[in-house]
């Protein structure tokens, strides 16, 4: 005898319904519960990186429109990358209404733009999931050697590389607010592509900090005569002044520099050039170069005794272009004669004057130098 289910529905249906209709409440619920609390979490995350980005660059307003894009580039690239974007939730068997099917991640993706300035809708974000690349590549990407404008900007905000100086706070708390996000959206440990971003930055880091060093800083190390950063910043100031000049030295090369390497070999083929550079150094210094003893030696013996020993002695025609712009510019025979340190380079330039017939050129070095205590003669 087979079982009639209609009987069955037409006296227990209605309580079914509705039983059904408050588990698909409760579901809908929860899951507005859960999408709110994912969303206040990517929220928090999102303030971190703001707030990290201003304590780096307070005021720097590009950094500031560029980070937003940022946040949403790894939100997006997570859930291409993860297998959350297209997972469903059901509710119900259907028996006595439809069953309820949702994706979690649109809604939630849907309610976090909503909760803070993004530069661009709900429609144009999720359509990028399923393209070749997520939203805002060129501003946020930080992997496989590609850096976005985002992170090459905030570069020159950080002190000057070195393998010994740990990554800034404010960067460190930057990116885990960033894995954060790439957690939550590919619903995956994200700690590998933290250390991949990390050392990704890092490598950044050292390129932009050896070929676009930021002059700024290297002035006022200079100018202080930061003895932590000396020749680092000596040689920092030059390339920052100077782009073009190393745009084709070896990496290696222009890392291992100090500013005599750099004279010595810019000298011989452009003299003038390498001279601006030594001026650049002494101008920059100016202060130290009169009160501190050991930065003028390092100025006036260490940075250019490579180049006052290109050539054997007696001709120094060499030496030639030096001496017209010592007998051109009294600041700079004063600069040379009259400051903290008087040695061996002041005597080659006197012996050079001889050789090349400026005698009068010497005369004024020696009288600048008979008014300066750390001259002892030659």
């Amino acid at each position: 005898m087979s079982f009639d289910l209609s009987e069955f529905y037409e006296i227990y249906g209605h309580d079914m319904e509705m039983e059904a209709r408050q588990e698909q409440a409760v579901f809908q619920q929860n899951l507005l519960d859960w999408v709110q609390t994912w969303s206040d979490a990517l929220c928090a995350q999102y303030d971190t990186v703001m707030d990290q980005v201003n304590a780096l660059a307070p005021g720097d307003e590009e950094l500031a429109r560029l980070a937003p894009c940022v946040v949403l580039h790894v939100c997006l690239a997570a859930a291409r990358e993860g297998a959350e974007w297209d997972r469903t939730l059901t509710c119900g068997d259907g028996q006595t209404v439809s069953p309820l099917v949702v994706k979690p991640y649109p809604p939630l993706l849907k309610t976090f733009l909503a909760s803070r300035p993004f530069p661009a809708g709900y429609e144009a974000a999720a359509r990028s999931i399923t393209q070749e690349a997520p939203l805002f590549y060129t501003e946020g990407a930080l992997s496989h050697g590609v850096c976005g404008k985002f992170w090459q900007k905030l570069v020159p905000y950080l002190p000057a590389y070195a393998p010994s100086t740990p990554l800034p706070q404010p960067v460190v708390d930057l990116l885990s607010a960033l894995e954060a996000c790439y957690a939550i959206f590919s619903g995956q440990d994200a700690s590998a592509q933290h250390n991949a971003w990390w050392e990704t930055f890092c490598a950044l880091w050292a390129y932009l900090s050896l070929r676009a060093p930021n002059r700024a800083a290297a002035e006022a190390a200079v100018a202080r005569w930061d003895g932590s950063r000396i020749p680092q910043a000596c040689r920092d100031l030059l390339v920052a002044a100077y782009p073009a000049v190393f745009q084709n030295w070896n990496t290696q090369v222009l890392e291992q520099a100090d500013p005599a390497e750099i004279l010595t070999r810019i000298y011989p083929g452009h003299p003038d050039l390498a001279i601006a550079m030594w001026r650049l150094l002494l101008d920059t210094a100016s202060v130290p170069l009169k009160e501190d003893p050991e930065a003028a030696e390092y100025l006036l013996y260490d940075t250019i005794d490579g180049v006052l020993l290109l050539r054997a002695w007696p001709r120094q025609d060499h030496l030639l272009p030096l001496l017209n712009q010592l007998e051109g510019d009294d600041a700079f025979a004063r600069q040379v004669c009259q400051s903290a340190y008087a040695g061996d380079p002041q005597a080659r330039l006197l012996e050079a004057c001889n050789a090349l017939g400026k005698e009068n050129l010497k005369d004024h070095l020696l009288s600048l130098l008979a008014e300066n205590p750390a001259w002892q003669g030659a």
